[in-house]
């Protein structure tokens, strides 16, 4: 709909109104409230047909779940199903580098890991399911496993004295066995503050009951 000079526009990703100049019609642009590339109609038309040709485009991917959510519920998933073997694998690592101490939570390290672990899979599918408490849930997890990590990891960086014989090796461990797993939340963390699956969430919030609502008048 034209609205003098400017062209009234629903972003389709997270339902933003948005006031677009008129020669921006046939451009792609970017909605600023989820960040998703949007298309302004090239004439007017009806907001059903609108709706059937953005629901033929993109069919494979539901506008309420954006590429972004699905990559971060994915990650939430997997992070979560590999937390307590990740941290298993991480005491291997302490336990092979015996040239060096290095930091070790003990039993208390899986005891730690395995709910954060089931934390992150129940937030993955909130996530997916569009739950308003998913986002909060597995960013609450990711900053909990990225501290446990950082807090293996960073001190043995920091202190480490590099004309040590084995300084190589030892870096080389750490790396592999805690640096790779902390790179992991961390890419986990920044999949969740995508500014697309904010949008998404918040959107989620403010409308709880609009898909449940949706379905049931089908």
């Amino acid at each position: 709909q034209e609205v003098g000079d400017a062209v009234a526009v629903v972003c389709p990703w997270c339902g933003k109104h948005l006031r677009a100049p008129a020669r921006a019609r046939g451009r792609r642009l970017t909605c600023p409230g989820c960040g998703e590339r949007m298309e302004v109609p090239a004439e007017e038309v009806e907001p059903a047909a609108v709706d059937r040709a953005f629901a033929h485009e993109h069919a494979p991917l539901h506008p309420d779940r954006p590429l972004p959510l699905l990559l971060a519920a994915i990650a939430c998933l997997l992070l979560g199903l590999g937390a307590a073997p990740i941290a298993v694998v991480s005491k291997l690592g302490v336990t092979l580098s015996q040239s060096y101490p290095l930091p070790d939570f003990g039993p208390l390290g899986l005891l730690f890991m395995a709910p954060i672990g089931l934390a992150l899979a129940v937030g993955g599918i909130g996530l997916l399911r569009r739950q308003p408490w998913a986002w909060s849930l597995a960013l609450m997890s990711l900053l909990c496993g990225t501290a446990y990590y950082a807090k293996l990891v960073l001190p043995v960086y920091l202190t480490l004295r590099w004309e040590h014989p084995a300084a190589r090796s030892i870096a080389v461990a750490v790396g592999l066995f805690q640096g790779l797993p902390l790179l992991l939340f961390v890419v986990g963390l920044v999949l969740v503050f995508l500014p697309s699956v904010r949008a998404t969430m918040r959107t989620a919030r403010a409308h709880p009951r609009r898909h449940g609502t949706r379905h049931a008048h089908r």
